[in-house]
């Protein structure tokens, strides 16, 4: 029997999870032909290994493990492009997101051929967001403003992750995707060339079942990326504009240490401009850490640590002698150490993309 539809679930660390969810779809969508696929992200829990166990078993069940990749949207894109079902949805593992109401969001997809996709909504009418904290209900009514001032659409829960789509509308948005952070479904609907036909079904936002939130400033900031992207992405790429604005950052901050260390240590140039260039270059790797310690542990952690110093150490030498070189021809040290700085912020850039592979 073909697949009617295909359930895309993303993963990192929900192993004590995958078996509850996959016996509430069993049940759910009893008499429906369905599969599961579980895309997870090299879980150190060993979540994609609990997934093959039951898939073992039951083969509607389906693992892609990704190993040297992460993030939700990108996995829900791959996920989706492993399938050929008419009909897929994304929906969390965390049991947040109501399965039962997946019958009632296939049914309105069928039923009315113009649509593109049904939302599973916490901010219509019967949904809820539960015991949300004040910090958290304000974060996601900023973000839902946001949202809908970007799409310039009636869409009440634009940052919603739970949702069903038509193959033939994913295939059309695809190739226009972002595929960053956590926010898919903004990114298809600011990736649509046309309207996108919609509806909301409600459904109450529920207690995460085992493990811990994803949500932390990695998330916001994405999104946050993801946003000026569709708004000026055709006009100037994003890549750029973040390294000018590091790049500035970068030089303010050692203009700044520079001044310092001309006040308070008094040393010779070579030696204030050498410190100043290292202390700059350990802010520059923490600001740019894309992986948790929490995530990825601390021996992650050290290694990309040593990783990036080793590389950056050699910007830190051509920095200083450049500087050196432009203070011993007569330039004042403050304009000799920016511009030394200025060459150490783009070799800091290119170790940056060397250990990150960003």
């Amino acid at each position: 029997m073909s697949v009617q539809i295909t359930i895309v679930i993303p993963t990192y660390n929900e192993k004590d999870n995958v078996k509850v969810l996959v016996e509430k779809l069993s049940s759910t969508l009893a008499g429906c032909s369905w599969e599961a696929i579980f895309v997870d992200d090299d879980s150190p829990d060993g979540t994609a290994e609990v997934v093959r166990d039951i898939a073992r078993k039951d083969a509607r069940v389906r693992c892609l493990q990704r190993i040297g990749r992460k993030g939700l949207s990108s996995a829900c894109i791959e996920g989706m492009l492993s399938c050929s079902s008419d009909y897929m949805a994304v929906m969390d593992a965390d049991m947040q997101h109501d399965e039962a109401i997946l019958p009632k969001m296939l049914e309105t997809l069928k039923g009315n051929s113009d649509l593109d996709i049904v939302i599973g909504s916490r901010y219509v009418e019967g949904g809820g967001v539960g015991q949300w904290p004040a910090i958290r209900k304000l974060i996601s009514s900023i973000a839902t403003k946001i949202g809908q001032a970007v799409l310039r659409a009636d869409l009440k829960d634009p940052m919603s992750g739970f949702f069903m789509l038509r193959q033939s509308f994913f295939r059309q948005t695809v190739r226009k995707l972002n595929g960053k952070g956590f926010k898919i479904l903004f990114d298809l609907f600011a990736s649509s060339s046309t309207k996108v036909n919609f509806q909301e079904v409600p459904y109450d936002f529920r207690q995460r079942n085992a493990g811990e939130s994803k949500l932390d400033f990695r998330v916001t900031f994405d999104y946050g990326i993801m946003v000026l992207d569709k708004i000026i992405g055709r006009y100037i790429s994003i890549r750029f504009l973040l390294f000018f604005i590091n790049s500035i950052l970068v030089l303010l901050l050692h203009y700044f240490l520079l001044m310092l260390a001309a006040i308070f240590l008094r040393q010779t140039f070579v030696f204030t401009q050498l410190l100043v260039s290292l202390v700059v270059l350990m802010v520059f790797f923490m600001f740019n850490k894309t992986r948790s310690v929490k995530n990825d542990g601390v021996y992650k952690f050290a290694w990309e640590a040593v990783s990036f110093s080793s590389f950056g150490c050699i910007g830190v030498v051509i920095n200083v002698s450049i500087a050196y070189c432009l203070f011993d021809f007569g330039l004042t040290g403050m304009l000799s150490g920016l511009i030394g700085g200025s060459i150490g912020a783009l070799w800091n850039y290119i170790a940056i993309k060397q250990v990150f592979r960003k």
